[in-house]
């Protein structure tokens, strides 16, 4: 499948000639899923905007663009890569799970306790101990 093109924003060089503004430069990938570039004084952002599929949209920044530097996933990306970030995180999976978390409108799983240690055992032996129960107010 070909990818959405727009020459305004797909090379580092085109890009900089955009004039500064708030509002991104919005490339459509597909029904429902859009990349918007916002050109800043430096590097710009690339930036996500979907809709939950109820009508509610929402809008995301996925990473710096390559402007000023080279690509380095997951934190500088190209017109194209931040094109595939971009439809994964609309799809509901994260394409760096320890970067974005969960998608929107995923509640996270609860977090686990960190494991304490014991006195008088030796120091690579650990347990996980439960809160304490408060009685009721």
């Amino acid at each position: 499948m070909p990818k959405p093109r727009n020459s305004k924003v797909e090379s580092a060089s085109q890009r900089l000639k955009l004039e500064a503004r708030r509002s991104p430069y919005w490339t459509r990938l597909a029904p429902g899923i859009a990349l918007g570039y916002r050109r800043n004084e430096g590097a710009g952002s690339w930036v996500v905007r979907s809709n939950d599929r109820h009508g509610a949209e929402w809008t995301k920044r996925i990473a710096i663009a390559d402007d000023l530097e080279p690509a380095a996933p997951p934190l500088v990306l190209t017109f194209y890569q931040a094109q595939d970030v971009a439809r994964q995180l609309a799809r509901g999976s994260p394409p760096f799970p320890t970067l974005y978390g969960p998608a929107p409108g995923v509640p996270p799983p609860p977090p686990e306790p960190p494991p304490r240690a014991v006195a008088g055992m030796p120091s690579d032996a650990f347990i996980t101990l439960a809160p304490p129960k408060l009685p009721p107010p």
